[in-house]
């Protein structure tokens, strides 16, 4: 069962099991509920303690359990017991509850919609299974009158014409069969991938609305209130358009806080010198609420929400110590102002917070990229720019400690390769899909450098027809991009908190069950330094990313439709060590394997299995002149399954990128630009209609 959905199959009355449980668990009714008490709390405090109680219950009841629930009542379960400051404060915290009501509802929504498309797929695989063996048996009997026919020297050609058509219809629905139990296997596999992601896109809304209700609150028992007094004299006091203070409650919240700081950060026309006094006053209540993890966390979400990440990125640029790049000489009264009241601030309140989605903020603030922007669906011109910005913040991190960040180096050397591959994949699509290149151009292009494997496919995916081979490309294209977003979004980020916060920030993440404990190991040993040791546990860091990240997406694009499990075989024929050095994929495991049949005049070879593997769809057809050997390619090893994947990588990859490692060839090798590493690896021409145009 997914880690981080709802450990109950029956959930707001529908069945979640093809889904592996509710990734959108609860109740906005009774949240909503709650929201209302609060808005009414200067007059009913006994009513908000009650009512905060019922969410805290309904938190660990059936209909919501499991990690995100246990994230929520670590902080919410304690505010029966706490005393509301003021009606200002109770009214923004019943605002924030109302937030979460709003947008469990849209989250309950994006659920809904998840399982009636699974339930749709799992009904298809049904019935296809279901077909299948009686398919199976009259492919087995049209495959016996055809041998019989075959061996009888009396029969006519007319006779062996119809047993050939009678084995063909029957292997034709065995092998659309087939492919529809594939395509349903392949639509389930991503459906709950996108529900894994939901239920994580839930559990960090749901403990993010508990911290932020919880800094709106006061404990009897003494514990501090966010922030401090509003105070600063004329430049804090309103006068120069910088209102601390708004709800009059005489202390500074979260959302106050950031929306001073997005007046100061935008166009205010103030003079350079109060710009610089202003930073130096708010990086002092910055730093008073990076003492508090609650106040922390629900600083982190006020700034995403005033829309900062464009001002705070390039904040961040001037000079920043996380990676080690910036502005390079003197800096100006205002820069230096913003690294030494903003920089570091900031910094330690995602220190602070410590939470993965505070470590991803940050690291796209790293990135100077827009993660509201990063939509794989788009294909690859639209996030050109993302793409490249988040391949070179790997190389940043390289940059920043060599000695260490072994994955990252490596990841960027993959980003150079990768992204020769993304353009080659979408000039062929856009080609195709704008009619500049004619269907036999691209198919050319496809198949040139495959050899005699290239000569199979040809034939196949020329009848396939510009529409369906644009449509598969397509799909290829962005499930790789959202492969690329997949693995940023998981590990870069573990890469800055290590780099912010180093080993106790890791830990803390552990035993908070946010990241996984292999994950946990690997940056143990990362962070001894001894070399074995961190080139183990970036090696572990590399397997996790090709099994648990993205092993499924290559599964899902093999198993797909005939285009793209051929598109799968080419890449295995096609794919060259990113690593200088180091040997193809074909070199290191084997793709091909020898078959001899005899013939009249057709071939049709139907096999269930190559070795040891399924073969996701039907037959292939080769045509001979006479009853004479024909050899057939068919490919064993594909780098699209992660075993054989992982082979290449132990075996020859990794070990060619250590030996870099230790000669000290492997920091030029990184530095090198992703757009000049990916140039010379392109394998379709960059003229005419198949240049690559980042801008169209």
């Amino acid at each position: 069962m997914a880690l981080l959905l709802a450990d109950v199959a029956v959930a707001r009355g529908r069945d979640w099991t093809v889904l592996h449980g509710d990734p959108a668990p609860g109740s906005p009714t009774t949240i909503q509920h709650v929201a209302e008490a609060l808005g009414g709390a200067a007059t009913a405090t006994d009513d908000v303690a009650a009512a905060t109680a019922d969410v805290a219950l309904e938190a660990g009841t059936s209909e919501w359990s499991g990690p995100s629930a246990d994230g929520f009542l670590a902080v919410f379960g304690e505010l029966p017991a706490v005393v509301l400051h003021g009606s200002g404060r109770a009214a923004s915290a019943g605002s924030a509850l109302s937030a979460w009501a709003d947008a469990l509802t849209i989250l309950q929504a994006r659920a809904g919609a998840l399982l009636d498309l699974a339930e749709a797929a799992d009904h298809r695989q049904r019935e296809a299974e279901a077909a299948r063996p009686a398919a199976q048996r009259a492919r087995t009997a049209a495959l016996e009158g055809l041998r019989w026919v075959q061996r009888d020297p009396e029969a006519t050609d007319e006779a062996r014409s119809a047993a050939w058509r009678q084995y063909d219809r029957t292997d034709l629905v065995v092998g659309r069969l087939d492919r529809s139990i594939a395509e349903a296997e392949g639509a389930l596999a991503r459906l709950r991938a996108r529900a894994r992601g939901l239920a994580s896109e839930h559990a960090d809304a749901a403990r993010g609305t508990a911290i932020r209700v919880d800094a709106r609150l006061v404990d009897p028992t003494g514990r501090p209130s966010f922030g401090r007094a509003a105070t600063g004299g004329g430049l804090l006091d309103g006068s120069a358009g910088i209102v601390l203070d708004a709800d009059g409650d005489g202390t500074v919240g979260p959302d106050e806080l950031a929306a001073a700081l997005a007046f100061v950060l935008g166009d205010n026309g103030m003079a350079q010198l109060d710009l610089v006094t202003a930073m130096t006053l708010l990086g002092r209540l910055l730093m008073d609420a990076a003492a508090d993890p609650a106040a922390s966390a629900a600083l982190v979400g006020a700034l995403r929400l005033q829309g900062l990440d464009g001002a705070l990125a390039d904040a961040l640029a001037v000079g920043n110590p996380v990676i080690g790049t910036g502005v390079v000489g003197p800096l100006t009264p205002l820069q230096a102002a913003l690294r030494s009241t903003l920089v570091e601030p900031l910094l330690a309140l995602v220190t602070s917070a410590n939470d993965p989605a505070s470590w991803r903020w940050l690291t796209h603030l790293l990135a100077g990229l827009d993660a509201d922007a990063w939509d794989p669906a788009l294909g690859l011109a639209p996030l050109d720019g993302i793409a490249v910005d988040a391949w070179t913040l790997y190389q940043d991190l390289f940059a920043a400690d060599p000695d260490r960040y072994l994955w990252s180096g490596m990841a960027t050397l993959a980003g150079g390769t990768f992204y020769a591959a993304f353009q080659d994949l979408h000039v062929l699509r856009v080609g195709l899909e704008s009619d500049e290149i004619p269907v036999e151009e691209a198919v050319e292009i496809l198949t040139r450098h495959l050899g005699p494997l290239g000569s199979q496919l040809a034939g196949e995916l020329a009848e396939a027809g510009a529409d369906a081979m644009a449509r598969e490309l397509r799909y290829v294209e962005t499930t790789f991009l959202d492969m690329q977003k997949q693995i940023f979004d998981d590990l870069a980020w573990q890469h800055v908190a290590h780099r912010v916060g180093g080993m106790e920030v890791i830990q803390q993440l552990a035993d908070d069950g946010m990241i996984l404990p292999l994950q946990l190991d690997a940056w143990h040993d990362i962070d001894s330094g001894v070399p074995d040791r961190v080139e183990a546990g970036n090696a572990s860091l590399l397997r996790h990313e090709q099994s648990t990240i993205i092993g499924d997406d290559y599964d899902a694009i093999r198993d797909h439709s005939p285009i793209t499990w051929a598109t799968t075989m080419g890449m295995s024929v096609l794919a060259s060590s990113p690593v200088p050095g180091g040997r193809p994929f074909r070199e290191v495991v084997p793709v091909e394997v020898g078959l001899y049949v005899d013939t009249p005049d057709r071939v049709t070879i139907y096999p269930d299995r190559v070795g040891p593997f399924d073969l996701p769809f039907g037959a292939v057809s080769i045509d001979t002149p006479d009853r004479v050997g024909a050899s057939v390619d068919l490919p064993l090893n594909n780098v699209s399954i992660f075993e054989h994947r992982w082979e290449w990588i132990e075996t020859d990859m990794l070990p060619a990128w250590i030996d870099h490692v230790h000669a000290g060839t492997a920091g030029p090798l990184v530095a090198v630009p992703i757009p000049e590493q990916a140039a010379p690896q392109r394998l379709v021409p960059d003229v005419g209609p198949l240049r690559y145009d980042p801008a169209e």
